[in-house]
């Protein structure tokens, strides 16, 4: 019998190889796919043509690195927009604002911000650092032939890059020279390219092209981020209440380069970015406004004003531009504007900027080498030109002598404080980090412009810091500088109104429209330039559709008083005889108000002539002077006026075998009538047989809008 005791520590050894084998090809074999997912799902505004999407991220794991000495196989992708067009800043020969990561490299170093509501966290340098950038032109040059593979493309736009990686059998480090011979380190970020010099039909997609993948093996996985990916939310319409999903779709060339699992990605929902409320205001076109200017012309008090209110759709939709305090001084009281970069990946700014990282040289975008001062083009990828604009303005031209003022800076929600409406509490916050600022010089679409002053230290507003400026061309833009993410915030515009009392007011009416500015017609750009909002067409970012909402009306009353008279007769032996006074002059009563007005008198007449004919019509009367007097015996003369200054020339007519009623609507306010009806009968003695007097009654309504739309002096008797 054979002994196979002795065969079992052999056995037991082939055993372990096989299963080392085994292990070792399951690991080699094991799939290389990606997953693809949102970095963040945010909501975005109906009203924007360059809405800011979350970022697209592919988590990729498996597949067996790249041997030794090997090219690692290059890939192109392409980002399309799924119902909607792609609008990310365009630049030159193409490049775009989007950009593509891997394997999250950090900023160089940490960056501070002044502004205590938006805080960054300073850091120091992060994982799988620095950042190396290959520009659009490099990728350009390696798919059309005209680059060497695996050598650095050392021109200005993708300095010191490796634009195809050369393989080290576990795996390259991008961003890293600890693989790579002979200097040089293959690029981590990759600019992303319009895609219609590929292909015609693609005018709305990003093309990132011939980017090096590397499978991560089982032991490690690879990281791509595709962020600054806008979109034109203007195609979407929600409902009420409801809201429609975003939906980016990613193709690979070819496939099994970089395998994914779905290729559509939802990176953000549609919502109403806005609320406009009405307001109506109407001011009497004869008496002089309340407010108290300064000689520099600044508001004191106010008392003649109206406001429009701007509240967000959902919190958030307030931005301002960067991550920032800007236009508020700083400590020292030198420092006008600030400016912090966005360079973290990931992050949730919630400002109109996207990833904004100045250390980002040589995109081919036009750097000068410093942050543009506000107004200058936004040459740097992912800086937005503004933040959030808000525009009010009125439907017609201003008459002569009215003028409008608006504050520089508005904080919040509650534009007055307290029981008077003074310079101290216009624009005044309360609790809030909403911020605005006025912008002037801004063209007919609410782009760019300066702003008017430099926000008070600290951001805070007082009566001694709020300035006021005119209300030019009947337009007013406001850009949010600081604004609170997490809650649905309001900003409230107050407009001071001044003017000279002048009955050629009383018609003047004009509607108030508001909306989100910088505004365009929908068409305005062509389909197949979508996606150049940048230096060459100034179109800037963001911008909004022209679809202005409904902000009430601002007009004159009428200076009138209407006044009726419920019982008139001049038929057979009857007669009428009627006064209204102009009690507007007060001269030398203390305590009363004197607002010395001068108006004509109409009377309107309403009822029947003897046989049944028609009423007589309207008779008028010659200007009536403060503290003087109209009186009119109808059926003996024309209407008198009596009072310093007055003339007569004979208007009017007398009115006969007449019976009804009257109304005397004259133009100025405090107007008051009595009315004396008298019967001579048969007698030749002219003895009345028959009188009554009594005071006419006033239409108008001292508190509330009556019938005749104005307020009047309501009197008991």
């Amino acid at each position: 019998m054979v002994d196979l005791r002795k065969w079992f520590p052999a056995l037991a050894i082939t055993a372990m190889a096989i299963a080392s084998a085994g292990s070792a090809n399951a690991q080699a074999t094991s799939p290389f796919q990606c997953v693809a997912t949102a970095g963040n799902t945010p909501a975005i505004r109906q009203e924007g043509f360059t809405e800011l999407v979350g970022d697209i991220v592919l988590t990729c794991t498996g597949g067996q690195p790249t041997r030794v000495g090997q090219l690692v196989p290059q890939v192109n992708i392409l980002i399309s927009g799924a119902g909607t067009n792609i609008t990310s800043r365009l630049y030159a020969t193409n490049q775009t604002e989007a950009l593509l990561f891997i394997d999250e490299p950090g900023p160089v170093g940490g960056v501070a911000t002044a502004n205590p509501t938006r805080t960054q966290t300073v850091v120091g340098p992060l994982p799988n650092g620095p950042r190396v950038v290959c520009d659009a032109a490099a990728q350009e040059g390696l798919r059309s032939g005209t680059l060497s593979t695996g050598t650095a493309y050392t021109t200005a736009g993708c300095a010191n890059a490796i634009v195809e990686g050369i393989g080290t059998g576990s795996g390259i480090t991008y961003g890293s020279t600890a693989s790579l011979a002979g200097g040089g380190a293959v690029a981590n970020v990759y600019q992303g390219r319009r895609a219609a010099f590929l292909q015609s039909s693609n005018q709305n997609a990003i093309s990132f092209q011939g980017v090096p993948i590397d499978p991560p093996g089982t032991t490690s996985q690879r990281t791509l981020r595709f962020t600054n990916l806008r979109v034109d939310a203007t195609q979407f319409t929600p409902g009420l209440g409801n809201f429609l999903n975003v939906t980016l779709n990613i193709s690979i060339t070819p496939p099994s380069a970089l395998p994914l699992v779905q290729s559509s990605v939802v990176v953000a929902f549609v919502l109403p970015g806005l609320t406009v409320t009405p307001s109506t205001a109407t001011f009497p076109s004869c008496q002089a406004p309340t407010n108290t200017i300064n000689a520099a012309g600044t508001v004191v008090t106010a008392g003649n004003f109206f406001t429009v209110s701007f509240t967000e759709g959902f919190p958030s939709a307030f931005k301002p531009r960067l991550d920032y305090a800007p236009f508020i001084s700083g400590t020292t009281g030198t420092t006008t504007v600030q400016y912090f970069s966005q360079p973290y990946l990931g992050a949730a700014y919630n400002t109109e900027s996207g990833l904004f990282d100045p250390s980002l040289t040589g995109l081919g975008s036009g750097e000068v080498g410093n942050v543009p001062a506000y107004g200058q083009s936004a040459s740097f990828v992912g800086l937005a030109d503004s933040g959030t604009r808000l525009f009010v303005r009125l439907a017609n031209n201003l008459p002569p002598g009215v003028t409008l003022q608006v504050p520089n800076f508005i904080s919040g929600p509650s534009p007055l404080g307290g029981t008077t409406a003074s310079n101290a509490t216009l624009g005044t916050a309360g609790s809030t980090s909403l911020r605005a600022v006025l912008v002037n010089g801004v063209d007919a679409n609410g782009a760019g412009g300066a702003p008017a002053a430099t926000f008070p230290a600290g951001g805070n507003i007082t009566g001694a810091t709020q300035t006021y400026s005119s209300l030019a061309g009947g337009v007013a833009v406001y850009e949010v500088i600081d604004a609170q993410p997490a809650i649905t915030e309001t900003l409230v515009v107050p407009v001071v109104v001044t003017y000279t009392p002048s009955s050629a007011l009383n018609a003047f009416t004009t509607n108030l429209q508001a909306g989100f500015a910088p505004f365009y017609a929908q068409g305005t750009v062509p389909a197949s330039a979508q996606l150049a909002p940048g230096n060459t067409n100034g179109l800037p970012i963001p911008r909004f559709v022209q679809a202005p909402r409904p902000a009430g009306s601002f007009g004159f009353n009428p200076c009138q008083t209407n006044i009726l008279f419920p019982f008139v007769a001049t038929v057979a032996t009857f007669n009428t005889g009627v006064s209204v006074a102009n009690t507007s002059d007060m001269t030398g009563v203390p305590g009363v108000v004197n607002n010395q007005q001068t108006g004509a008198c109409r009377f309107h007449l309403f009822g029947e002539t003897s046989g049944g004919g028609a009423a007589p019509g309207v008779v008028p009367s010659d200007p009536v002077p403060a503290g003087g007097l109209v009186v009119w015996d109808m059926k003996g003369g024309r209407p008198t006026v009596i009072g310093p200054g007055a003339t007569n020339t004979n208007v009017g007519r007398s009115v006969a075998n007449f019976t009804g009623y009257m109304v005397a609507q004259c133009d100025f306010r405090y107007g008051h009538g009595f009315a004396y009806i008298t019967d001579l009968g048969a007698g030749a003695s002219l003895v009345p047989a028959t009188a009554e007097g009594y005071v006419a009654l006033i239409l108008d309504n001292n508190l509330l809008p009556s019938r005749t739309g104005n307020l009047a002096e309501i009197l008991g008797h």
